[in-house]
């Protein structure tokens, strides 16, 4: 091939390799961590074919994770743990854009519930960063057992800007193993269709700003183990239809500042 003389000559550029197909890999990262990623959520990986990489923040560039979702500063977010086995794909077969498209299950990792058993469970399970525990939404789909379960490890925090409306078609159960406190705005009503029993191990206290009315349609039983103190700050009225009757097993004494008058009959 002849070139004028006044044309610097240069070789053929060479095609840019071009890689087909995805590959799998593993999440690695510095030594004792267990999760490793930047401020934009990508991680790095090892290849199975890599020779001189040492499994750790050194052995790939930075690379982007397909998420769910991927909004402006909302979405779906789940990082790729270390050890975890992850499908690298490359946009356009280009080596130097990888990109994380998936995750698998393999041998040493294994599914969260044992399979074929439990395959009408589906779950978002995640584990406790360095230590034990799990935050957990599963859904049962067996016939007749259908289920949404929730684990929350530590804390479950829910807020309503709106209404919240809950049906529960049959019975309902809650049990606090320490302390319950529930702040009310404004109103409450409770409605009981039968029967309502209320058991407090110890003491028990309300304080009413205003009235209270007790509207009892039958009988009324109070037993008082021991001692009674009732204190009215001004006039007291009561009215019996029928027989008033009081016993009294030891002495009766009335104190009265003013005047007191009975009528009978």
């Amino acid at each position: 091939m002849l070139v004028p003389d006044r044309v610097e000559w240069k070789p053929t550029p060479l095609p840019k390799p071009r890689i087909d197909g995805p590959h799998m890999a593993t999440v690695v990262g510095p030594a004792g961590e267990e999760i490793f990623c930047d401020e934009h959520g990508r991680i790095k990986v090892q290849f199975p074919w890599d020779r001189e990489g040492k499994h750790d923040e050194h052995s790939s560039c930075w690379i982007r994770v397909a998420q769910n979702w991927a909004g402006g500063a909302w979405g779906h977010l789940a990082i790729p743990r270390i050890g975890h086995e992850v499908i690298v794909d490359f946009l356009d077969g280009d080596p130097d854009q990888p990109i994380v498209t998936g995750r698998t299950y393999h041998v040493v990792n294994r599914p969260p519930y044992e399979l074929p058993r439990h395959k009408t469970r589906m779950t978002i399970k995640s584990q406790t960063h360095k230590g034990e525990g799990y935050n957990e939404l599963r859904f049962e789909d067996e016939h007749g057992q259908e289920e949404i379960f929730v684990h929350a490890q530590k804390d479950q925090n829910i807020r309503v800007n709106h209404d919240e409306s809950t049906f529960v078609g049959h019975d309902r159960s809650e049990r606090v193993e320490n302390d319950e406190t529930i702040a009310i705005g404004h109103d409450r009503r409770e409605t009981v269709g039968n029967d309502e029993e209320v058991t407090i191990a110890r003491d028990r206290r309300h304080a009413i700003g205003q009235d209270d009315s007790l509207n009892v349609e039958r009988n009324r039983l109070i037993r008082i183990g021991k001692d009674r103190t009732e204190e009215v700050g001004n006039d007291r009225y009561d009215k019996t239809t029928a027989s008033h009757f009081i016993e009294t097993g030891g002495h009766v004494e009335h104190s009265v500042q003013g005047h007191h008058q009975l009528e009978a009959g």
